[in-house]
């Protein structure tokens, strides 16, 4: 099964994610990994577990094995300023250099990317890296920012690896975040972008297309309830 698990911060993303199939691998974008493991579901679910963090570092080679959950962390780097991008070329290869021999792992079960919404990000900021570095070879005016239309290769690069984890029969969890939804209105004679009180998935818009099941969590008070948004086995249970 492929998973996506979409909610705001602290709704249970993570700690739904690593109660998938034993024996899992985790790449933790979101760093949400420490607060699902040892909060309130610790007794239940992670308790006696062979648990195994490594810590960013790109020279780390892939080790999985005997472990129930093995947590790779992959925080962003951080920037120094002066407009241009830098480490995100690195940090997409030593992701790729991990996840794609798990995937064809056989002996795991899961795999868990957390957040997808944020694996995208460093892809698009990889795209980003290498278009300025190709500017500042030319002498010219390094880019700031991708255009829309130059978000293709982050898409393609998520459909991938859903596509690989398929092709493998994977189980797989992919966490997304969520945010506003805008909707245009007319506002003394001209239009703008409001946001409508809705939320929806951030990053691609295919990503339902991907998945066999998306759920969405939500935090009312101290209770996180679960909805299903999109179920490609059953489409009665969505709602």
């Amino acid at each position: 099964m492929i998973l996506s698990v979409e909610g705001l911060a602290k709704t249970g993303k993570t700690t739904i994610a690593l109660t998938a199939p034993l024996p899992i691998v985790c790449f933790s974008f979101d760093m949400g990994h420490k607060r699902a493991i040892y909060g309130t579901q610790h007794e239940q679910h992670f308790a006696g577990l062979d648990i195994v963090v490594h810590p960013l570092d790109i020279k780390t080679e892939q080790s999985w094995a005997g472990n129930d959950i093995t947590i790779y962390e992959l925080t962003e780097p951080i920037q120094l300023g002066a407009g241009l991008v830098t480490g995100y070329i690195e940090l997409w290869s030593h992701f790729l250099h991990l996840i794609i021999p798990a995937i064809e792992d056989p002996n795991v079960s899961t795999i868990v990317v957390d957040t997808m919404t944020l694996a995208r990000k460093i892809k698009a900021e990889a795209h980003l890296q290498k278009l300025q570095e190709d500017n500042v070879q030319k002498k010219e005016a390094p880019r700031r920012q991708l255009l829309p239309v130059e978000y293709g290769p982050a898409n393609l690069a998520i459909h991938q690896i859903y596509k690989h984890c398929e092709r493998y029969d994977k189980n797989v969890v992919a966490t997304h975040h969520l945010r506003d939804h805008y909707t245009s209105q007319i506002r003394d004679g001209l239009k703008e972008s409001v946001p409508d009180g809705t939320l929806e998935l951030e990053g691609w818009n295919d990503t339902y297309q991907e998945v066999d099941v998306a759920v969405r969590n939500e935090k009312k008070g101290k209770d996180i309830s679960s909805t299903i948004q999109v179920c490609g086995y059953d489409p009665g249970l969505e709602g």
